[in-house]
């Protein structure tokens, strides 16, 4: 007798556990594929404007000037501009780093200056990348990484250093921030605890290599 109140409540107890574990389920799969369809929207968003920003922005300021280096970089082997027929140095141009991607663009996808610019948006795809990826291993959250990229990607204090608007150009500061993050991500790696000796004394080596190129660019 003492027994069926005691099996009603377990049964009751086991059907309340239930409902909750399929509702935090629920959740979850909801949780997750709203973050994979803001995620997506954030990625089509961002090679719209790059795609856009390499093939309608006129050519002006250094770029100009590091396209045209580039240009005879690919067709004569010579590293500077030509003036009046003759040969000259880099002049004005804003570095080795930039010109030296405008000449891979020129390689890869033809002789172009929306070919010189792709490598800059793949650049930025890989500097938002890691930032993402920065910010997931330091938060451990993948809405705050999301959250973090947005940041990122979309509000700087001055529309001249917005990664997404320099990037559609062959500009130094696009090299000189993917620089800085990939160089920040290796430091990461570098004072983690749980990353081997093998694995620091390479990430060592990573982030002096990309603050260089920071500098350089």
């Amino acid at each position: 007798m003492n027994q069926e109140p005691s099996s009603s409540a377990d049964l009751g107890g086991s059907i309340s556990r239930g409902v909750r574990s399929s509702e935090c389920f629920r959740m979850r799969i909801l949780s997750r594929m709203l973050f994979g369809f803001l995620s997506s929207a954030l990625v089509l968003i961002v090679v719209w404007i790059l795609l856009y920003g390499a093939a309608r922005v006129p050519v002006h300021w250094d770029e100009g000037w590091n396209l045209c280096i580039a240009r005879n970089w690919y067709e004569v082997n010579h590293y500077g501009c030509k003036l009046r027929g003759a040969f000259t140095t880099a002049r004005l141009s804003t570095g080795w780093l930039p010109v030296y991607l405008t000449l891979v663009g020129f390689r890869w996808f033809g002789e172009s200056f929306v070919s010189g610019r792709i490598v800059f948006g793949i650049l930025c795809l890989m500097y938002l990348a890691s930032i993402f990826f920065f910010s997931l291993v330091v938060f451990r959250n993948r809405w705050t990484a999301l959250f973090a990229t947005v940041i990122a990607a979309f509000l700087s204090p001055d529309t001249r250093l917005n990664p997404l608007l320099l990037a559609g150009q062959s500009y130094a500061e696009v090299a000189s921030m993917a620089a800085l993050a990939f160089g920040a991500l290796s430091l990461h790696f570098v004072v983690q605890n749980e990353s081997s000796l093998f694995v620091r004394i390479i990430c060592v080596g990573l982030t002096g290599l990309f603050f260089r190129f920071a500098v350089d660019a």
